[in-house]
């Protein structure tokens, strides 16, 4: 029997409960039909709706175990909804921008340049970490002109991406860029880059026939041909 059951509220016919969790509070939302269905005079029928709180996990000690440039390594120990104990290891991310830079004649500027962790030459759109008090806009605009030699005229939000919520709190920002207009580029000491202008066409056809794995650049490309096909889209993003 579960005790200190809430009322939410009492409709015709309904009745809105909330159960307490192991933490305390309350966490689990129970709707009762008051009334059964015609075809079921022996059972009131039970529907149960989870919430976030009743699937969150309590951090009982953080531990850092690892602190580089980019990265930061944690590991914690966390209780678990049903009362048991267990471990967490992640990353903590500054989070990043990416940007879908259309040009004028119906191309996207993409990068080529070497990936080390995988140890191979990845096709990806331009993107960047949020240096500390950037926002997001000003993320990709500096780094769109650092990689790629472009200015945004024009620069639009698309989505908002976890990239990995297995293991990390990254936040990756997807931008739309039009209007580009060549600039001097300037990109990091440590970057070996090539810039390439490619059709929307070709962008398409590769990433469909498999031939870009970049997980940013896929969903970009992916948006890029939902809004080449979406007149209403289109017109807000190109035209």
């Amino acid at each position: 029997m579960i005790h200190n059951v809430k009322l939410l509220a009492r409709l015709p016919g309904i009745s809105i409960q909330l159960i307490p969790s192991i933490h305390g509070n309350f966490s689990l939302t129970r709707v009762i039909l008051l009334n059964p269905f015609p075809d079921d005079s022996a059972n009131h029928h039970l529907y149960i709706m989870k919430d976030e709180i009743f699937f969150k996990e309590k951090t009982l000690e953080s531990q850092q175990v690892f602190s580089g440039r980019l990265l930061n390594v944690f590991r914690d120990s966390v209780l678990l909804p049903d009362g048991k104990e267990t471990s967490r290891e992640y990353i903590k991310h500054p989070g990043a921008a990416v940007v879908i830079p259309y040009l004028d004649d119906n191309k996207i500027v993409m990068v080529k340049q070497f990936r080390y962790p995988i140890g191979a030459v990845m096709l990806e759109l331009p993107a960047g970490k949020i240096d500390p008090g950037e926002s997001p806009a000003e993320t990709i605009r500096r780094e769109l002109a650092e990689e790629t030699g472009y200015q945004a005229g024009k620069l639009l939000p698309v989505c908002r991406i976890h990239t990995c919520v297995g293991y990390s709190d990254e936040l990756l920002h997807l931008f739309w860029a039009g209007n580009l207009k060549p600039c001097q580029q300037n990109a990091d000491d440590d970057e070996t880059l090539e810039i390439v202008s490619l059709p929307t066409d070709t962008v398409i056809a590769l990433m469909l026939a498999g031939k870009i794995t970049d997980a940013k650049t896929l969903i970009g490309l992916f948006w890029l041909k939902e809004i080449l096909q979406n007149s209403d889209r289109k017109k807000n993003f190109i035209e």
